[in-house]
């Protein structure tokens, strides 16, 4: 084999532009120029679908504008980006989708094999595989990565049988058998459906390519490519035996010394070209440089290769001390990812200032590559990123999966959601559906303790209409929007119709079902389905739904509950790919950088981890497994990337960009820039890479503001007339603590809505105890009966009952409250003793003389004992969390105080005027304990009651002046209490606060 037609393109020069003359000229093949009948006739492979779109430019450029005929322009594939070299199946291969759903049904059976009898037993332990078709989906993905490595790399899978023998651990053993399901399964489906797998066609196309080449005249160019493709080295040979092909290598580095060449590891820039030249029996001196690189690019690789120099191959001398060549490279190192993309955009925007100039992100981190598209929108520049995004954060995406989580349990936000989501009409105009949806959130949707689902929604609209209790904007509702909402909660339910109907069948009919229900949600106000279904997003969703609407019943048979579960793992696999474009700004993945040549570069995202990505072996294969099979050590994937790197650096200006600290913890650099640092230390240009311009601080100031005008902390003072002249002793706590909150409520009439939920939530339980406790009582006053217990706990049950339909709420709730119902019988004689009745929910209130006029304060006691000797002991029950004993002798928590200066003065009708000997907290936890008896504070009730009294006097006097304010006030003995604040966002609370004030106590 002769090795005079092997070339390589050093970094820095235009690959593309000195291939297509190299290809023209004819110096490829050692003629003269070729003929336009040559050129056409001639095959060039590059390594992906955008190095093919640019070559074209490049070949019309080297044929100086005249009409030619172009030759074919062919995509060799990566094994580093599997979708690049998979795109649609074709024909004689499986179906992407279909080999997913088989493989998963492969993996179901044996999950399904492994359990029966008991399940395998593994250090003691049942071995429990999860039998559901969306975990098996899950592990088919990872079989597929591995099936595609395998065959990419030309390894025999029939060889798992004998990988894992009795030195490798038992888990390793059962792991091979685990992957027998390739070895043996898989194929035999394969034969019985007559299909090959989708890399097995692509190498036996380029097997065929090869054979093609080997026995004809045509030039044919194999450019751009490492050889990480075993189909690639057989189409080399066939190249090289040809009288007219050639092979163009990417960046060899022929200035590398023997020592290194011959130890390289795995991980660094050129192990993947040395490995491909060994393959080809070909010395590194016999193949000819294209072009040599510019002297200041040759200069950075004179430091790259200091940096990535093998440490077995011994120390290098160092960098020359008047090295010049990175004048023209900035390292930008931002504290977040987001300080980040403002930098990279910033640097594209000054870019775009040139007229002709153009610039490139090159990243691995598509986080990153979606913020600067954020970021650059603020100057009109809409650039989108080339790898895509995923399907499940477009807007049909989120309706899709919204319309499976309106089935749900807790169905009530996602029907919310689903309402107000821009591609819902349910065959209204625009307007008239926002209205529907505004409706049927305020009557259906806030009303606590009716359960909620797409199908049972027009009963909730008429059990919502019947509850005697409701919000006031609720109870302004008019009959005729009443009719509306059950309108409205009608085309819903016949929305979802064909979705409720499917119960068990195959992933199909679950899909044809799912986008039936979308399209009748979508139906215009004219009766057409997917009426604002327009763009890349949403023809993108449509594909997908219609692909598994096609499914050919490969996949495992499902229950109504297995499929929201599916869907999501199989969204999760999808993007929406966009327009390749060749405009003057792009953001790329480092496969899709490979022989770009921009005026700026940005290679963003170099933290460890990111770029290069963690160096994994996979969870099936341990390394020695993966060795004896033949695969190549995962480190070479480090290697590829680290020779996209250097390809990259050797654009004329370049950036390198990394953020600090991500998710609040430190990063680590990427191991090529912590080396090139290393190095340029050690040659004493410690600050070679600071950038040239203040790029942290210009992207500090893109969103400071020019004046700075603190938010002020409201303080309204309505006049005296207007404030209360009655509250509740629980309301008075909220004044002493956030006199804001009785200025919203009382003065203002505003009525927090409950919050869209299905689920009954903590206050239902609590008001179902507090209720339960009280019949209790009423039905007990005096003796207990002898089932104490089971009375409370029945009385429980039945008030949870009345709160509404919630399964899965009782279920959770009900063993709590039986185990608190058998601590209070067990308690509750101890607590009565001496006590001659108990009078429950107790309602009380004196009147207290103040400068505006009477002033009521009203009090309903939980319960109150009334002793042989009439003195009283007063009990609030709690189902969360009680006052500390320090806050109610200071009055911090003035409830239980106050409660006993009102039963002092004979405030409670039911209890004649005596003296409080005591109070305490019953606290009904249903946890470990059940329940507890708390004390409220140390101090004597009376005199607590007595000052208490008297402070909250000299509270009303202060607020019955008009010029004392109600301001919202955040102090640290009342943080439990500001957990819980409903007016916090009217108040502007985060806008004027912050960690470090607050008030004084």
């Amino acid at each position: 084999m002769t090795a005079a037609n092997i070339f390589t393109i050093s970094p820095g020069v235009a690959f593309l532009e000195r291939l297509a003359e190299a290809v023209v000229w004819g110096e490829l093949f050692g003629h003269t120029r070729l003929s336009p009948l040559e050129l056409a006739r001639a095959t060039i492979y590059l390594p992906s679908s955008r190095a093919c779109r640019a070559m074209r430019p490049a070949l019309l450029k080297a044929c100086g504008g005249q009409a030619t005929l172009l030759p074919a322009l062919l995509t060799l594939g990566a094994d580093d980006d599997a979708a690049s070299i998979l795109g649609d199946a074709p024909p004689d291969a499986i179906a992407p989708l279909d080999r997913r759903m088989a493989l998963a049904n492969l993996i179901l059976a044996w999950a399904k094999r492994l359990g029966e009898g008991g399940g395998r037993a593994f250090n003691g332990e049942p071995l429990f595989v999860e039998a559901s078709p969306a975990a098996a989906a899950g592990l088919a993905a990872e079989f597929i990565a591995l099936l595609d490595e395998a065959q990419t790399q030309g390894v025999d899978l029939r060889r798992l049988a004998d990988c894992a023998p009795a030195p490798f651990a038992r888990h390793w053993q059962l792991s091979a058998e685990f992957l027998a399901i390739l070895s043996t399964a898989w194929p035999q489906l394969l034969d019985r459906l007559g299909v090959i797998e989708p890399i097995e066609a692509r190498n036996r196309r380029m097997a065929q390519d090869a054979a093609r080449i080997a026995g004809g005249g045509a030039p044919v160019v194999i450019a751009g490519s490492t050889g990480s493709i075993a189909a690639t080295e057989a189409l080399m040979r066939a190249a090289l035996a040809s009288p007219m092909g050639a092979v163009v290598l990417p960046g060899l580095d022929k200035e590398l010394d023997d020592a290194a060449w011959s130890v390289l590891p795995p991980e660094h820039p050129q192990y993947g070209l040395a490995r491909l030249l060994a393959a080809l029996s070909t010395p590194r001196s016999a193949v000819r440089e294209l072009a040599p690189p510019p002297p200041h690019i040759a200069a950075r690789l004179r430091l790259l290769r200091a940096a990535s120099r093998p440490a077995a191959a011994g120390p290098v001398s160092g960098v020359e001390a008047d090295f010049n060549g990175l004048s023209d490279v900035s390292l930008i190192e931002a504290p977040t990812p987001q300080a980040e993309a403002a930098a990279v955009a910033l640097v594209i925007r000054r870019t775009a200032e040139t007229p002709g100039r153009t610039a490139a992100l090159v990243t691995a981190d598509r986080d990153l590559a979606r913020r600067v598209c954020a970021q650059l929108k603020r100057w009109g520049l809409d650039i989108e990123d080339s790898a895509g995004k995923p399907l499940g954060a477009t807007s049909p995406g989120a309706i899709l999966t919204l319309i499976l989580d309106a089935q749900s349990a807790a169905a009530a936000p996602a029907l919310v959601a689903l309402l107000r989501h821009p591609l819902t009409r349910l065959g209204y105009d625009e307007a008239a559906v926002a209205e529907c949806a505004h409706l049927l959130d305020l009557a259906v949707f806030r009303v606590p303790g009716v359960r909620i689902g797409a199908s049972s929604l027009p009963g909730a609209v008429k059990r919502a209409r019947a509850a005697a209790s409701r919000h006031p904007a609720q109870k302004r509702l008019t009959p005729d929007d009443w009719e509306r909402a059950a309108e409205a909660a009608r085309r819903i339910m016949q929305a979802f119709a064909p979705l409720a109907a499917v119960r068990g069948a195959a992933l199909s009919a679950f899909a044809r079902a799912h986008l039936e229900t979308a399209a009748l949600l979508s139906a215009s106000a004219g009766g057409e389905t997917f009426a604002a279904w327009s763009g890349p997003d949403c023809d993108a969703a449509l594909r997908f739904m219609r692909r598994l609407a096609d499914e050919r019943g490969m996949g495992p048979a499902m229950g109504a509950r297995d499929y929201p579960a599916l869907f999501r793992q199989l969204l999760a696999a999808e993007t929406v790919a966009r327009p390749a474009s060749l405009g003057r700004f792009a953001i790329l993945s480092p496969l899709e950088a490979r022989l770009q040549r921009p005026d700026v570069i940005i290679l963003g995202g170099l933290n460890e981890g990111a770029w290069p990505q963690a160096c994994d072996p996979g969870p099936w294969l341990n390394r020695a497994m993966r060795a004896e099979l033949g695969f190549a050590p995962p480190e070479r994937r480090i290697g590829q990337a680290a020779h996209d790197f250097v390809e990259a650096f050797g654009c004329p200006e370049a950036y390198l960009t990394r953020a600090a600290k991500a998710d609040g913890a430190p990063t680590s650099p990427c191991r090529w820039l912590m080396r090139m640092k290393a190095a340029l230390i050690g040659a004493g240009l410690d600050d070679a890479l600071a950038p040239r311009e203040p790029w942290a601080a210009w992207t500090q100031s893109l969103d400071a503001a020019a004046h700075k005008r603190p938010a002020v902390r409201p303080e309204p003072r309505p006049p005296v007339d207007a404030r209360p002249r009655t509250l509740t002793v629980t309301e008075i706590e909220k004044l002493i603590a956030n006199p804001y909150a009785i200025y919203a409520r009382r003065i203002l009439a505003l009525e927090p809505l409950p919050p869209a939920r299905s689920l009954a939530a903590a206050a239902e339980k609590g008001k179902a105890i507090h209720m339960a406790l009280g019949r209790f009582s009423d039905m007990h006053p005096e003796t207990l009966p002898e089932n104490a217990a089971a009375v409370v706990f029945d009385l429980a049950a039945e008030q949870l009952a009345k709160l509404g339909d919630h399964d899965a709420a009782r279920a959770f709730w009900l063993p709590r409250l039986r185990r608190f119902a058998g601590w209070f019988a067990q308690t509750e004689a101890e607590r009565r003793a001496g006590v001659a009745r108990v009078i429950a929910e107790a309602p009380g209130e004196i009147r207290l003389d103040a400068p505006a006029g009477p002033f009521t304060l009203v009090a309903r006691a939980d319960r109150i004992d009334v002793t042989a000797g009439g003195r009283l002991r007063i009990y609030d029950y709690k189902t969360g969390s009680a006052p500390k004993g320090k806050d109610v002798d200071d009055l911090r928590a003035p409830q239980l105080p106050l409660e006993a200066a009102i039963a002092a003065q004979g405030g409670f009708a039911a209890a004649r005027a005596g003296t409080v000997e005591s109070m305490a907290f019953i606290l009904a936890k249903g946890g470990e304990p059940p329940g507890e008896e708390r004390r409220a504070g140390s101090r004597d009730p009376m005199e607590l009651g007595a000052e208490a009294l008297a402070k909250l006097a000299a509270l009303i006097r202060r607020f019955d002046n008009a010029a004392t304010p109600y301001p919202p006030l955040r102090r640290e003995a009342f943080a439990s209490l500001y957990r819980f604040d409903d007016y916090a966002h009217l108040a502007r609370v985060a806008a004027w606060s912050s960690a470090e004030e607050g008030d004084a106590e």
